[in-house]
Order: C-alpha cells, then sequence, then structure tokens
C-alpha cells in the first residue's frame, strides 16, 4: 500500500482500530495466503463474517480461540451459519453481499485457504473487531467502514485510473457530516428531531464505494434523535466487491429496517444504469421468498438452499 493511501485512512479512534486490523488481517493474508493472495473477494468475505459475529463482550480472545478450533468442514459451516443467519434477519442485503460469500460454494476450499480464512478472522477477533461491530447495538457499530479499509488498503495501486475508484477517505467522511451536522444544529440552540428530513426521505450516494457517506449520514441522523432505519438509501457503485461491502456495512450500521425494504444496493455505472429498476425486483423476490420460508417454518433450509444457489 501507498504512503498516500495509508495517510488517507486517518490513525485515530475507531479509525485507527480499523487500520490496525486493517494492517494485522493483510500481514497475515500476505503470509498465510500466498498461493491466492490476489483473491480479495476471500479476504474482504473473511473480514465481513468477523463483521457480522454479534457478542456481548468486546474482548475477542475466546471468540478467536473457538474459531481456531475445528476442521475445515466444520470452518466451512461456521462460515455458512454466518451468513445464514444474517439472511433470516436481511435477506435482500445478504443476497447484495453475494460476492463476498459466492466462493464459499463456487469452489472447494484448499487446506491453505481454509487455514488463512481462520487466521484471518482470528486476528481479526484478536485485534478488537468486536469493539466496532460485535454490539447488538446498531448505533454502536457505526463508528468505523472496516471493509472500505481493508479495500483500500489491498487494491491494486492501478484501480484508480482503471475504474476512477477515487474513494472518500472516512476522516473525510466525518468531516462532511460533521460540517453538515453544525450547520444544521446551528439552526437551533440542540439537536432536535424538528431538523430532521420527514421519515421515508431518500438518501443516495451514485458512487458509493463501500457506502462511507452513507454510514456517516447514519450518524448524523442517530445524533439529530432519529432513526437510520426510518430513511431509504441508495448506494450504487461499479465495483462488484465494493457494493457487496456497502450491502454486508448496511447490515453492520442498522440502515434496514426489520423487513428489509429500504435499502437498495446496486453494482453498476451510475451514468448509464437505473440502478432502482433492476434492484426493486431483485428485492421484491428475495422478500417473497423470505415470506414464504418464514410461513412454511423453514427459514433456515431456505437460507441454507439460497445462499448455496446464489
Amino acid at each position: 500500500m501507498t504512503d498516500s493511501n495509508l495517510s488517507a485512512i486517518g490513525t485515530g479512534g475507531a479509525h485507527g482500530r480499523c487500520l490496525r486490523i486493517t494492517e494485522l488481517v493483510s500481514e497475515v493474508w500476505r503470509t498465510r495466503a500466498q498461493h491466492i493472495s490476489q483473491r480479495l473477494d476471500i479476504l474482504l468475505g473473511a473480514v465481513a463474517v468477523a463483521s457480522l459475529i454479534r457478542h456481548p463482550h468486546t474482548d475477542g480472545h475466546a471468540v478467536a480461540d473457538l474459531w481456531e478450533q475445528g476442521d475445515d468442514e466444520l470452518l466451512h459451516d461456521r462460515l455458512h451459519l454466518v451468513w445464514a443467519m444474517r439472511w433470516i434477519e436481511q435477506p435482500y442485503l445478504t443476497q447484495a453481499a453475494a460476492p463476498l460469500r459466492a466462493w464459499l460454494h463456487d469452489e472447494e476450499m484448499a487446506p491453505e485457504t481454509a487455514r488463512a480464512i481462520r487466521a484471518v478472522i482470528a486476528t481479526a477477533l484478536r485485534a478488537g473487531i468486536l469493539h466496532l461491530t460485535g454490539s447488538e447495538d446498531p448505533a454502536r457499530r457505526d463508528t468505523a467502514d472496516l471493509l472500505g479499509t481493508v479495500l483500500t488498503y489491498m487494491r491494486a495501486p492501478g484501480d484508480k485510473q482503471k475504474r476512477g475508484e477515487y474513494y472518500t477517505p472516512p476522516c473525510t467522511a466525518d468531516l462532511i457530516g460533521h460540517m453538515l451536522y453544525q450547520w444544521v444544529a446551528a439552526a437551533a440552540a440542540y439537536p432536535s428531531r424538528d431538523l430532521l428530513p420527514p421519515n421515508g426521505a431518500s438518501i443516495a450516494d451514485p458512487c458509493g464505494g463501500t457506502g462511507g457517506l452513507l454510514r456517516t449520514a447514519a450518524q448524523q441522523i442517530r445524533r439529530l434523535g432519529g432513526n437510520p432505519a426510518d430513511y431509504r438509501w441508495y448506494c450504487t457503485d461499479i465495483n462488484p466487491l465494493a457494493a457487496a461491502c456497502s450491502a454486508a456495512n448496511a447490515i453492520t450500521w442498522g440502515l434496514a429496517n426489520n423487513r428489509g425494504t429500504n435499502v437498495l444496493i446496486h453494482c453498476g455505472d451510475t451514468l448509464h444504469d437505473d440502478g432502482t429498476a433492476h434492484e426493486l425486483p431483485v428485492l421484491r423476490e428475495v422478500l417473497a421468498l423470505h415470506r414464504l420460508a418464514r410461513r412454511a417454518g423453514t427459514l433456515q433450509a431456505a437460507a441454507n438452499h439460497l445462499l448455496a444457489a446464489a
């Protein structure tokens, strides 16, 4: 990674913890996964699984020990179980995150790959990922974008020129959100729900990357006393991995309502694609299957089948 990319991420607070976790898991990946070092989908998928683990204690050492135990088949089952649990809770967003988990079913996991994945997840847990994403309260999980940090850290130097990928650094996104918050708050003596947009208002980023600006918007909504799940969120990015990361992040940051109907994630070119027109039928289809499975009492079986077929 270049020094400019490193400095752009920021080194304080939650972002500093993100950077530390990223440095550690990236080093593990480079040393343990030399045979597939370019497979960022597998690395990001492993980090995404770690970020989707909820645990009452922030000390992740015991959880890391658990992930290091067992054979490769047990590891596969645990990875699948984490995604299946999230599909039960948020089926559309889990579906939209498919590039982060497709490898789990599309190819046989080599022993050395399993060891690398196990090491990445355990390293992230021991480095404090549960401080960032382990709480059951989504308001305590919106402080940072770990997946975006890993993607920025690990992407090839030529991606900026190849795809025009210029992601907003987390510290810059926070500054934008803070300035907006201060400007709005200046209109009153204290933050008030009256300053919030009406429920159902849309918040969109047509070049969203992993969703960093949406995270900042969600933070400001919470600071004003609102609930991000009361709004509609739209994120588009041309990079499939970035779009998938934004879907996993939307789960972590608590953007979706209980029905999962208010967030759309689209992978495409904003200048040429109508993301809403593309994703709405997908959303309806996934939610219809989810409703049928719920009525039949077969949510877990449906999750297993659909995730394996995706």
